[in-house]
């Protein structure tokens, strides 16, 4: 009775959402892409990392959230794009770590030069590197790599926004909508709710 119990809320639960895998490679020539082009087994969704990022970005309606650990002058300005690419009237919000240290090894370093253009887009910075209560010398963060829109569509996987991610390296990831994308972006909140407000 019970296990009926659980596999018809798990049968909700899937027909509420829809995934797939996304395999976002470096700009052609790859040397990826003829293991990929010779196996017609390989059932993924393969594009540009660009693509799939805009693709996201593009389809915001209310909300666009970035969340990276890495964030190189490259990625700096990706990231820039994106927010543009999403209507004016979205609420965006970037998620970085180690904010509060600019001589960190952590720090990300393009956002320097991107400040004026995240004030100028309204986007709200917070900085997920919160000193845990048992430690002085550790952080509580993250190494999650997210980009979501509207809580209706996400992509959760290895991608930074960096040079390396953006031209040079296979990245692979989940790109999920419905309700798999909404708690995705219920994780978020929480993530807001202990992160510290940078810029806004």
């Amino acid at each position: 009775m019970g296990a009926q119990i659980y596999k018809n809320i798990a049968d909700g639960f899937l027909e509420q959402e829809k995934s797939e895998v996304v395999l976002t490679r470096p700009k052609a020539p790859s040397s990826l892409d003829k293991q990929i082009d010779d196996d017609p087994t390989l059932l993924v969704h393969i594009e540009n990392t660009d693509d799939a990022f805009a693709s996201i970005a593009a389809s915001a309606t209310k909300s666009l959230t970035i969340m990276t650990p890495f964030l190189d002058e490259v990625g700096a300005r990706w990231a820039i794009t994106l927010y543009e690419i999403a209507n004016s009237t979205v609420s965006k919000e970037l998620i970085l770590g180690f904010l509060q240290d600019p001589n960190s090894d952590l720090y990300p370093r393009g956002l320097d030069r991107i400040k004026p253009d995240l004030i100028r887009l309204g986007v709200k910075v917070y900085d997920f590197a919160v000193p845990r209560s048992d430690s002085r010398n550790f952080f509580e963060t993250f190494h999650a790599k997210v980009i979501c829109a509207d809580g209706d569509r996400a992509y959760v996987g290895s991608a930074n926004l960096s040079r390396h991610s953006k031209e040079t390296s296979m990245e692979l990831g989940m790109l999920v909508s419905g309700s798999a994308a909404a708690r995705v972006d219920a994780i978020l909140e929480k993530v807001r709710c202990i992160a510290i407000s940078a810029i806004d």
